[in-house]
């Protein structure tokens, strides 16, 4: 079944679509915004998509050339106007057709079909059971999912079969084509294939083994990962509590002092220790950045620590009060995330020094991205990212991978000169 996403920032339109493409047999997702447009795209491989032009936050232009810079899936532009320069412009970014509202659904999937015909054409695919292998790109989907291999387990896989095949070769060459029927002779034939098929039964045996035992290990570094980030909760806790404390044992003070003031006649004083009181508070001033108390006080941590570090912090959160996300698997996700880029932006320089920030919640979906700058190389292990930090092996991006995975949802890491792209899609 194909996937179709639909990114349209008016409901009804999203809604009729989807009605007409679902009768057609297609796998439909929607999308409300282009961040979170560009969020799944990342996340998930889908086979088209139809992009509006008008989008709340980011222009589907905008989007489509974002799109066009990591992913080839066709897409076809939806606009209020018909103008040639917008049509030209749509695709001189990378869409395969441009329609203009209003439009027949009849039409729409017609063109849809015939962009797909047209682009299928070309590619080197093997397709069964929902199982997608891309001869092209070296890439294996799972329902729509990408399958994660390294190169080297690329390279065993491919290794393993050519090795029994060598070793069959060699014990076949000692026998001579006379003696093939010979009793000894099979009974050594079928000794040889016994023997092979127990080295691969022991060779896999031997595999599992080790990951059992990577895999405990793993668990047991997680835990204690798990157990920090608790004890980091704490101390924030115990750390606000004892500021609002302090807060309201000095301002008890601060009142006696000014009603000192104000008995003595010296109402210009009074006003001078205002004004400091007011400074003062400034410098302490508390942010809420949502009304989710877990991402606030997060998030809110991260973002005084990059202000401190001269940072330039930008974030935008849409969520609602309670997710579905436990606690410490959201503070996992985010405390990573953020701690990195942090990491990262604190060794550039000028403009390097920043960090974009934004988490979304549409429909069913919660979309965390992070943009920062970073000056020092980019360190790359089977095709995975591994922390430039020493003593660390990257154990915070796997948890973050692990976490995407419990909730059916996925992670992206990638770069550009001097710009760290990370990107998790959960499903709630």
């Amino acid at each position: 079944m194909k996937r179709i996403l639909v990114v349209d920032g008016d409901m009804t339109v999203r809604a009729q679509i989807g009605r007409y493409a679902r009768l057609e047999g297609y796998d439909v997702a929607e999308a409300s915004d282009g961040y979170t447009a560009v969020a799944l795209c990342r996340q998930s491989t889908f086979d088209f998509v139809i992009l509006a032009v008008m989008l709340p936050e980011l222009d589907g232009f905008s989007v489509c050339q974002t799109i066009r810079s990591f992913s080839q899936v066709p897409i076809l532009i939806l606009s209020e106007r018909g103008d040639e320069a917008d049509r030209i412009r749509g695709l001189e970014l990378g869409a395969e057709d441009y329609i203009v509202k209003p439009f027949e659904a009849a039409e729409l999937l017609a063109r849809i079909e015939v962009v797909l015909r047209r682009t299928n054409a070309g590619r080197q695919q093997l397709a069964y059971d929902g199982i997608l292998v891309d001869l092209q790109k070296h890439v294996v989907t799972k329902n729509g999912e990408r399958v994660p291999l390294t190169p080297k387990e690329c390279t065993y896989l491919a290794g393993l079969p050519l090795f029994l095949f060598l070793l069959l070769a060699a014990g076949l060459s000692f026998i001579e084509y006379e003696f093939l029927y010979n009793p000894m002779s099979l009974f050594l034939f079928f000794a040889l294939f016994v023997l092979v098929l127990v080295i691969y039964l022991i060779f896999f045996k031997m595999m599992y083994l080790s990951y059992e035992k990577l895999q405990s290990q793993h668990d047991a570094d997680q835990v204690r990962h798990l157990l920090s980030v608790q004890e980091e909760q704490y101390r924030h806790i115990c750390a606000s509590i004892e500021s609002s404390r302090r807060m309201n044992h000095d301002l008890r003070h601060h009142m006696i002092t000014l009603q000192g003031f104000l008995q003595g006649g010296r109402v210009q004083d009074a006003c001078d220790y205002l004004d400091q009181y007011l400074d003062s508070a400034r410098q302490v001033e508390l942010v809420e950045l949502c009304r989710n108390p877990v991402v606030n006080m997060v998030v809110g941590h991260y973002r005084s620590l990059a202000l401190h570090k001269d940072i330039q912090f930008q974030p935008r959160i849409q969520v609602p009060d309670q997710l579905s996300v436990s606690d410490i698997d959201l503070s996992v996700i985010l405390g990573n995330l953020l701690e990195n880029a942090i990491d990262a932006a604190d060794c550039g320089e000028g403009e390097q020094r920043f960090i974009q920030f934004h988490m979304l919640c549409s429909g069913q979906m919660l979309a965390i991205t992070v943009d920062n700058g970073f000056h020092d190389e980019i360190k790359k292990v089977d095709g995975r990212y591994v922390s430039s930090k020493p003593n660390h092996s990257g154990l915070g991006l796997r948890n973050i991978e692990m976490i995407a995975e419990k909730y059916e949802g996925g992670v992206e890491f990638t770069h550009d000169p001097h710009v760290f792209h990370s990107s998790v899609m959960l499903v709630l």
